[in-house]
């Protein structure tokens, strides 16, 4: 597994940590699932089990669109998103029919059992934090 994490400074001698400084403009993994969607995907770490994500999700994107097709059989997105959002805005609709949008410049923390879509007409660019991928 590739590993473009920068671990900055001397390491804590209790728990082995260091600081770690990642850089998105050289992932890891980058897939583009369907014309309006491109994810960036970088290692916190050696196991690749902290995992941070980019998201670039042209107008138009929707879940039930994109990425349901790709995941076969749910009705609503079933993994928990937290993140960032840095430029556009996006919409979220839970299964008990709740909704919200993000901006750009909040952060989100989104349980499982939602559609969501992009609600403007900017390119979304979100960073998530610990998901796996589409």
């Amino acid at each position: 597994m590739p590993q473009r994490a920068f671990k900055v400074g001397p390491l804590d001698k209790e728990s082995d940590m260091a600081m770690t400084k990642l850089d998105f403009s050289n992932p890891d993994e980058w897939k583009t699932p369907n014309p309006l969607t491109k994810v960036y995907t970088i290692w916190g770490d050696p196991e690749g089990k902290k995992k941070f994500h980019k998201f670039c999700l042209a107008p138009g994107w929707q879940w039930k669109q994109h990425v349901q097709p790709y995941v076969g059989g749910m009705s609503s997105c079933q993994r928990h998103h937290s993140g960032y959002i840095t430029a556009g805005s996006m919409a979220f609709k839970m299964d008990d029919g709740s909704e919200t949008v993000v901006k750009a410049g909040q952060s989100y923390d989104i349980p499982p059992g939602h559609d969501a879509w992009n609600a403007g007409d900017d390119e979304i660019v979100c960073i998530e934090f610990d998901q796996a991928p589409l």
